[in-house]
C-alpha cells in the first residue's frame, strides 16, 4: 500500500526497483503486482546496503526520531506508527532535497513553502470540536474534545489529519476543528506508558508519586525524597528540631527539675 501511495504521488511507475533482501519486498505477490506495470526488482546481495546508502540512512534517522519522541512526549509504543509518519513529515519539511539543496523535500514535492509554526509538538493538549449529536447534553457538556495530539497520520480509512488520543487507547482525528496549547504535555509526568523506558523515564524524575512501603513504613513526599518512619521517642526531637521559632525555656520548671536531680545525688 505504501508503494501504491507513492506511484500514485509522483504520477508514474519507475521501471527499476533497488532493494535489499526483504521478504515483503521479494513475494511473490509484490513480484506480480509490479510485473503488471512494468517494473522489475533489482535486489542488492546480503550486508549491502552502502548502494542504497541513501534511503538506509534516512530510515535510521526516522527510526531515531520515532524513539526519543516516544521518550519524550511519553505517548504508548502502540501508536509508533501515527509518529513515524508524523516523523516522516518533519524530516521532509526540515531536510534538504537531494536534487535541490535551496529548497526542502515537501516544497519539492508540493511546491509550497512548509509553515514550520503549523506543527504542533508531539504529546502536547489538543482539542477538537465536538458536535451536537455526539454530545451527551446540548446544553451543559463541553462543546470540545480534550486530549493528546500524536501527530499528523493517516488512518486505516485512508483519513488524513491531526490524530488526538482520546481516553484510555482511544484515537480521533481532525482537520479545520482543531486547536493546540504548544507548552503543556498532560503524559510528561504521568507514569511511564513503555515498560523499557520507564527507569530512565523515573532518572528524569517525570513522574512523582505518594508511596507507602509496607515492610519498613517509609513514604515519599510530593518532590520523592524518601522520608523514614519515626517512633514516638524520636518524633518529639524531629519536630523541636524542624520548628522555626526558637524554644524557650520554663525556667519554673528547669529549677524543679534541678531540684529533684540534687535530691537524688544526696
Amino acid at each position: 500500500m505504501v508503494y501504491l501511495k507513492f506511484f500514485a504521488r509522483i504520477g508514474r511507475f519507475p521501471k527499476p526497483l533497488v532493494s535489499d533482501q526483504a521478504g515483503e519486498i521479494l513475494s511473490k505477490a509484490m513480484g506480480s503486482r509490479l510485473a503488471c506495470q512494468g517494473m522489475h526488482i533489482d535486489p542488492l546481495p546480503k550486508d549491502e546496503h552502502s548502494k542504497i546508502g541513501s534511503a538506509e540512512c534516512v530510515i535510521d534517522e526516522i527510526d531515531r526520531m520515532i524513539a526519543t519522541s516516544l521518550l519524550n512526549s511519553n505517548i504508548f509504543k502502540c501508536y509508533w506508527d501515527v509518529v513515524g509518519e508524523h516523523c516522516s513529515l518533519l524530516n521532509a519539511v526540515t531536510q534538504s532535497c537531494p536534487t535541490d539543496h535551496s529548497i526542502t523535500i515537501y516544497e519539492a514535492e508540493s511546491g509550497l513553502i512548509p509553515d514550520l509554526d503549523a506543527l504542533p509538538p508531539l504529546g502536547c493538549f489538543g482539542l477538537r470540536y465536538l458536535n451536537k449529536i455526539d454530545r451527551k447534553d446540548f446544553k451543559l457538556s463541553p462543546k470540545n474534545q480534550a486530549g493528546v495530539f500524536l501527530g499528523f497520520a493517516t488512518l486505516r480509512n485512508g483519513t488524513y489529519g491531526s490524530i488526538l488520543l482520546i481516553g484510555n487507547r482511544r484515537i480521533v482525528v481532525a482537520k479545520e476543528t482543531t486547536d493546540f496549547i504548544h507548552d503543556l504535555f498532560p503524559l510528561k509526568h504521568a507514569p511511564s506508558a513503555n515498560s523499557e523506558y520507564a527507569w530512565l523515564h523515573r532518572l528524569l524524575k517525570r513522574y512523582k508519586s505518594q508511596k507507602k512501603n509496607s515492610l519498613t513504613e517509609d513514604v515519599e513526599d510530593v518532590q520523592g525524597n524518601e522520608i523514614a518512619a519515626l517512633d514516638p521517642s524520636q518524633e518529639a526531637e524531629e519536630v523541636l528540631t524542624r520548628s522555626s521559632k526558637p524554644v524557650v525555656p520554663d525556667h519554673q520548671n528547669l529549677s524543679i527539675w534541678r531540684q529533684l536531680w540534687r535530691s537524688n545525688r544526696v
